[in-house]
C-alpha cells in the first residue's frame, strides 16, 4: 500500500537503503512466514474443504493438528495484530495530520489542538469498530466492509506506485551509492 514509509522514514540511519533493507523484512515475515505457514496447514489439513472462512477456518485447521493450543495460537496471534494495527495507524495519522498542519499554518499550537481531536476521533472509532462486531448486521455486510477496505487500499497503492516510478532514477542512484564498494 506504502503506508509503512511513513513509519521507516522517522528511523535516524546513516543511509536510507539501509533502513529499505530492514523494511523489506516485515513484509518478508508477514507474507512469506505468517501467510504461507498458514494456508499450508489449511491445506495440508484439508480444512479449506469445511466451508469455514477467516479466523474459525485458520482455528479449525490448527485446532486439527495440535488441539486446544492452536485456539490459543490463533488468538494470540489475533490480539497482537489488531493492537499493533491500532497503534500503527494511529502513528500515521499523527505523522500525516502533523505535516498537513504544520505545512498549512505552521503554528504548533494549532497542530497540538488538532492533534488532541484527532485522537478523540481516533479513540471513539476504536470503541465503535470493536462494538459493531457485536451487532448480528455487522457479520450481514462483511463481505461488503472487506470490499471497502480493498477499494481504499487499492486507492493508497496506485499514488504509491506512481510515486515509485517517478523516483526510480533517485532510488538506484541510492543503491548505487550503498554498495559501492570501499563502505
Amino acid at each position: 500500500m506504502g503506508s509503512a514509509p511513513i513509519t521507516h522514514a522517522t528511523a535516524k540511519t546513516k543511509h536510507s537503503v539501509r533502513q529499505g533493507l530492514i523494511a523489506m523484512l516485515g513484509p518478508f515475515i508477514d507474507t512469506i512466514v505468517v501467510c504461507s505457514l498458514t494456508g499450508l496447514v489449511i491445506v495440508s489439513t484439508g480444512a479449506w474443504e469445511t466451508g469455514k472462512t477467516s479466523t474459525s477456518l485458520s482455528i479449525y485447521a490448527f485446532n486439527s493438528q495440535i488441539g486446544y493450543a492452536g485456539n490459543l495460537i490463533i488468538t494470540l496471534g489475533m490480539v497482537l495484530f489488531a493492537f499493533t494495527t491500532i497503534l500503527t495507524w494511529s502513528f500515521y495519522g499523527k505523522q500525516c495530520l502533523s505535516y498537513f498542519v504544520k505545512k498549512v499554518s505552521g503554528d504548533v499550537g494549532f497542530y497540538r489542538v488538532f492533534l488532541k481531536a484527532y485522537y478523540s476521533v481516533f479513540l471513539v472509532g476504536i470503541v465503535i469498530g470493536t462494538s459493531v462486531v457485536d451487532f448480528p448486521m455487522a457479520a450481514t455486510y462483511l463481505v461488503e466492509i472487506w470490499l471497502f477496505s480493498d477499494i481504499t487500499n487499492a486507492l493508497m497503492a496506485i499514488p504509491n506506485l506512481i510515486g515509485l516510478l517517478l523516483l526510480n532514477k533517485i532510488v538506484v542512484g541510492l543503491l548505487k551509492d550503498y554498495f559501492k564498494p570501499g563502505l
